[in-house]
C-alpha cells in the first residue's frame, strides 16, 4: 500500500476510535442565550438515541442552533442547523441514509410516558430520527407515545434556564400561526430568524462533560496516622540510672564478702 494511503487508513482508524461511547450518567452541557443546562444520558432507556445525540454533540452540530419551537406547558425543540456555512455537516447528519432506527422497547404497544425534563428525538414516523430533539416541559403533555419518542436523557441542571426560553412566538405551523416556518429555517438559516423573530433564543454550543476521575485508594501519609511512637528519652535515662545503681550495689556486696 502506498504511504499516503496507509497514512489515510491509519488516520481514519484513529478517528473512529476517538468516538465516545455513551455510558449511563454521562453528561452533555449546553450553553444558551439565557443560561446553561446539563443533560444526563440514560442509555438504558434509549441506547441508540443517546449514542446518536452524543455523536452529534461531539461533531459540533448543536452550535448556534435556534430554539425554534418553544411552547409553554408542552415542549422546546431544536436541531435545525442555522449556520449556512455548515452545509456539508448538515448533509452528513440529515441524509436519508443517516436516519436512526427506533430504539427497542419492552412494551411496543404502550410506551413509557415522558416526564418533565426528559429529552427525546423528534420524528415523523418509524425510523425517522435525525437531528431534531425536544425537552418536555411537563409530565402531563402526553409525550412518549410515538415510536420515535423514546427518552434518551434528562435535564438534571439548569431547567430554570430551559423554562426561560422565549415562547412568545408560539408553535410552528401547522399547529401555530405566529411561529417560524421550518422550511424557511432549513433554507435560510439564522438570517431569516434574526430578521423576523429577533427575540428567539439559541443553543450556542454543547459539549460532552468529561467524567470526574476517581482518585486512587492509597494509604494515607504517615503524618496523617499520628506521630511515630518511639522511646521516651527521659524514661530511658531514669531506667539506665536505676540499672547502673543496682549493678553498683550488687558489685559492692560481692566485694565485701571477699574481704
Amino acid at each position: 500500500m502506498p504511504l499516503p494511503c496507509a497514512v489515510g487508513v491509519l488516520l481514519a482508524c484513529c478517528a473512529g476510535a476517538a468516538a465516545t461511547t455513551v455510558t449511563s450518567g454521562m453528561r452533555v452541557a449546553c450553553r444558551t442565550t439565557v443560561g446553561d443546562f446539563a443533560i444526563e444520558m440514560t442509555p438504558e432507556r434509549g441506547p441508540l438515541g443517546a449514542q446518536h445525540y452524543v455523536d452529534l454533540v461531539e461533531d459540533g452540530f448543536y452550535t448556534d442552533v435556534p430554539l425554534f419551537r418553544v411552547v409553554s406547558g408542552f415542549l422546546v425543540q431544536y436541531g435545525i442547523p442555522g449556520r449556512r456555512e455548515d452545509k456539508a455537516k448538515t448533509k452528513k447528519w440529515t441524509h436519508p441514509k443517516s436516519k436512526l432506527e427506533d430504539d427497542p422497547h419492552p412494551k411496543p404497544q404502550g410506551r413509557s410516558k415522558m416526564q418533565r425534563g426528559d429529552m427525546s428525538f423528534a420524528g415523523a414516523g418509524p425510523n425517522s430520527r435525525t437531528t431534531q430533539v425536544f425537552i418536555a416541559y411537563t409530565s402531563e403533555a402526553g409525550l412518549g407515545g410515538a415510536l420515535h419518542e423514546t427518552p434518551f436523557g434528562r435535564v438534571v441542571e439548569g431547567m430554570d434556564a430551559v423554562d426561560k426560553f422565549f415562547s412568545g412566538y408560539g408553535d410552528t405551523a401547522p399547529w401555530g400561526k405566529l411561529g417560524p416556518d421550518q422550511g424557511r429555517i432549513w433554507h435560510e438559516g439564522n438570517a431569516y430568524l434574526k430578521s423576523e423573530f429577533p427575540k428567539m433564543d439559541y443553543i450556542l454550543s454543547c459539549s460532552v462533560v468529561p467524567p470526574t476521575p476517581t482518585p486512587p485508594t492509597t494509604a494515607p501519609p504517615l503524618s496523617r496516622l499520628g506521630p511515630e511512637v518511639g522511646p521516651n528519652p527521659l524514661l530511658v535515662l531514669v531506667l539506665s540510672g536505676i540499672a547502673v545503681t543496682a549493678f553498683c550495689y550488687t558489685r559492692g556486696r560481692r566485694d565485701k564478702r571477699k574481704l
